[in-house]
């Protein structure tokens, strides 16, 4: 939530599922909606504070520490 509250701070769009659907489903939701990156984060990537950020237009997964400057370096390409 954290992450997601600074991101919109810093003029992103961000939408956090609510409704618990399956991974298989929000992908489909975010490529509906025409989002641009997808990155998830569950208790793994809490723990290890990593998580991958998908482009959904080329299909390219980047590994990203969980912080603000490596998140926004990675979307602002």
């Amino acid at each position: 939530i954290k992450i997601s509250s600074i991101l919109r701070d810093k003029g992103y769009i961000i939408e956090k599922d609510v409704f618990e659907r399956s991974f298989k489903s929000q992908m489909k939701y975010a490529d509906k909606i025409g989002s641009k990156y997808l990155l998830v984060i569950g208790e793994n990537e809490l723990n290890s504070k990593e998580a991958k950020i998908k482009n959904m237009k080329t299909g390219e997964e980047i590994s990203v520490n969980l912080n603000i400057d490596s998140i926004e370096n990675i979307i602002k390409r």
